[in-house]
């Protein structure tokens, strides 16, 4: 099992736990809304000849889960399947998911931060959700 970190790790760490498999992230980030994802670590060579779930939590485009997939290829896998919680009705398609959406989606993990020693809703979600 492969979560793409960092949003991509906790259903990733879930589904693992569950099926009593090993878990590896693989730290894939954009540094601004609209930027190219960007690598930032090696594909854990621990899944060579294995079989693969990479994991995200959302799929819009198909830039990091495309990114992802080239990366955990170079370690040689025996066969990788993708899977994400949701995935955009014209984004890429994973084998898996739960729900195609195109609605504002607020995962638990990721709707508050902290901010000056308090936890306060994330700056991206003000104003849409609830304190």
């Amino acid at each position: 099992m492969v979560g793409i970190a960092n949003a991509g790790v906790t259903p990733a760490a879930l589904i693992a736990d569950i099926l009593q498999v090993d878990f590896y992230r693989l730290q894939i980030t954009r540094r601004a809304e609209g930027d190219r994802p960007e690598l930032l670590s090696t594909a854990p060579p621990q899944v060579r000849g294995q079989r693969v779930l990479l994991v995200d939590e959302l799929t819009t485009s198909d830039e990091t889960m495309r990114l992802a997939l080239a990366t955990l290829r170079d370690v040689l896998p025996l066969e990788i399947r993708t899977a994400a919680c949701f995935c955009r009705p014209n984004g890429y398609q994973p084998d898996f998911h739960a729900l195609v959406t195109d609605a504002l989606i607020v995962f638990p993990w990721d709707r508050k931060v902290i901010e000056e020693g308090e936890l306060v809703v994330h700056p991206t979600y003000r104003g849409v959700v609830e304190e």
